[in-house]
């Protein structure tokens, strides 16, 4: 038996239903590669705990039993594979029990056992999945026969909906989001982010790649249609567009077995073109083993990506009913945390309610995945704004930091939900640019970017990134408003108050008028005040009065309210110490024992 028939069917075994998601498929590629490699006495439990499962350098096998948990799991997964779909299979792969390293023996076909049902939709995913590693194999291939490393740069288009059903855009979305994912974990390979890609959705895909300085694109389309699903993907050269590869899948659950093998083989010859694919990082998984729930996860994305409380709503539904499927889906319980924490920040329902179910999603999450980086940024949120658990907070931003460096998203809250509240400004600063290099159109750092050079005492730099940001999010309400308090500080009263009148005209149209706030940043004392008064028998979130007075300086007003927001655990009470309007207090007494109390 070559070594060759031992890779073909670990290539194989990657697109079963066995192996194609969770960390067993890379665990055990990583075990095979290093075996055929003459590597097996390396084998030991300190090495796989840090290459498969990224534990720390220092990662401790006495402490933690991830590796022979896995090692189990494994050996189990290995007898269900070959009990069914791979009863036929040419060479069998065993890890024997007390070691690390596997097993190979070759037998001569039997008849094939046809227990397993494949959906349409899993089958088109592994085919695609299959594409994806032919893209990063090519890739490779191409680069060192050149004499060069590898291309730095992909861009993966948004697959474009064919489908006449209007409730199935979630599935090109969620196809395009799980090539990124894939092709972002393979070493040597830099991949344009979601958060980009999404952006430029109906720019034509050779000019986005140009843009984004991409030298290879993935594009593609998907129609659903009943039970019967089509998917068309290619790989081009970005400077030329000439195609290098491409295929077309359509797939009919009656024709399962067929498809199988084909999907089998397509995923086999891929993986010919480059066997070594990034050891050190596993392929990233989809977690759960039921379709149905990741459908729902897909949905419950989506909705979520549309930035609106309508959405966030039906977003909450599909992610419920994700787990309500699979109690066990991690990063549904991590989305969910997310979702909860930002609608209590921002009252969408009550704060307390909300965090109590953000922290207990983002633990569920944590203790099915201790190595999921967004619930670990999840808990480090809910913890921020349920009790002002700072130390720990840290604890789990840097953990997620560390599990996921390339995560704009989790590097821009770390620098929201920590670094700014804080005043640890320059930190701030530098994160947040590290994060828009990653991902140069995410809005969160695009947003707390300003608001960090403002609260550094910088309003013209301030107004002019509010602007690069506003390029972006034009009809994006607090965009305005924040360059209007810039303006504000910084003296422009006129622009001020046109920035003021743009944001309110998008909230609430011609029934917009000035408010107390407002009023106040534009220096019109009497006029806020009388506004401000005719709040209090309905007033707003306490944090919004106590700005108010403070810019006008009635210091035991704005106290007063401060004090209110305290006591609710007001979510922008956090920014009590770099919030611009709240200067006029900084020199009272009180102002430094609320920060103490807050652990600020």
């Amino acid at each position: 038996m070559s070594s060759g028939d031992v890779e073909a069917q670990v290539a194989r075994m990657l697109a079963s239903e066995k192996f194609s998601r969770g960390r067993l498929g890379a665990f055990l590629q990583y075990v095979v590669e290093e075996t055929l490699a003459g590597r097996k006495e390396q084998l030991k439990e300190s090495v796989i705990g840090v290459q498969v499962f990224q534990r720390e350098a220092d990662y401790d096998p006495r402490l933690d039993p991830i590796v022979r948990v896995e090692a189990r799991r494994l050996r189990q997964r290995l007898e269900q594979y070959y009990g069914s779909e791979g009863a036929s299979d040419p060479v069998v792969i065993e890890l024997p029990k007390g070691g690390y390293s596997p097993e190979f023996r070759s037998r001569q076909p039997e008849a094939r056992k046809r227990t397993q049902f494949w959906t349409p939709l899993r089958i088109a995913l592994a085919a695609v999945l299959a594409g994806a590693l032919a893209v990063s194999g090519f890739l490779t291939i191409h680069g060192r026969q050149a004499g060069r490393e590898p291309p730095a740069m992909l861009f993966v288009a948004p697959f474009t909906n064919l489908s006449q059903e209007k409730d199935s855009e979630y599935l090109s979305e969620g196809l395009t989001e799980e090539l990124i994912d894939v092709l972002a974990h393979v070493r040597g390979l830099q991949v344009i982010t979601r958060g980009q890609a999404f952006r430029m959705r109906n720019v034509e895909s050779r000019e986005a790649a140009k843009s984004l300085h991409a030298a290879w694109i993935v594009e593609g389309s998907l129609r659903q249609s009943g039970g019967q699903l089509r998917i068309a993907a290619r790989l081009l050269e970005a400077g030329s567009g000439k195609a290098v590869w491409a295929h077309t899948y359509e797939r009919q659950a009656a024709d399962v077995f067929r498809m199988q093998e084909e999907i089998a083989q397509a995923i086999a010859n891929a993986l010919r073109l480059e066997l070594k694919v990034d050891r050190g990082h596993p392929l990233s998984a989809r977690y759960s083993e039921n379709v149905e729930a990741f459908n729902y996860y897909l949905k419950g994305r989506y909705h979520w990506g549309r930035l609106n409380m309508a959405d966030a709503r039906l977003a909450i539904r599909d992610l419920e009913q994700a787990i309500a499927v699979d109690s066990n889906y991690a990063p549904a319980y991590s989305q969910l945390a997310m979702i909860y924490a930002l609608l209590g920040f921002y009252q969408e329902m009550p704060p307390r309610e909300a965090w109590e179910k953000a922290e207990a999603m983002s633990r569920r999450a944590l203790a099915i995945d201790p190595a999921l980086a967004e619930a670990h940024a999840a808990l480090g949120m809910a913890e921020v704004y349920s009790a002002w658990k700072w130390k720990e907070a840290e604890t789990e931003f840097r953990r997620a930091l560390e599990l996921n460096p390339a995560s704009a998203i989790v590097r821009s809250t770390y620098v929201l939900l920590w670094l700014v509240p804080q005043a640890r400004l320059n930190e701030a600063k530098e994160q947040a640019e590290r994060a828009l290099v990653l991902d140069p159109l995410e809005p969160v750092a695009s947003y707390i970017l300003p608001y960090i050079t403002l609260a550094q005492g910088n309003p013209a730099a301030a107004v002019g990134q509010y602007r690069k940001f506003l390029e972006l999010l034009p009809q994006f309400p607090n965009g305005w408003w924040d360059m209007g308090m810039a303006y504000a500080v910084a003296g422009d009263r006129e622009r001020a108050r046109a920035a003021f009148e743009k944001a309110g005209e998008i909230r609430e149209g011609s029934q917009y008028r000035c408010g107390a706030i407002e009023y106040a940043l534009l220096g019109e004392a009497d006029r806020a005040r009388e506004r401000a008064r005719g709040y209090e028998k309905r007033p707003p979130r306490p944090m919004e009065m106590a700005r108010i007075y403070a810019v006008i300086g009635d210091a035991d007003d704005a106290f007063r309210w401060l004090e209110r927001s305290f006591a609710e655990r007001d979510g922008e009470l956090l920014y009590l110490k770099t919030d611009p309007r709240l200067r006029n207090l900084r020199s009272d007494r009180r102002y430094g024992d609320l920060m103490r109390r807050m652990g600020l």
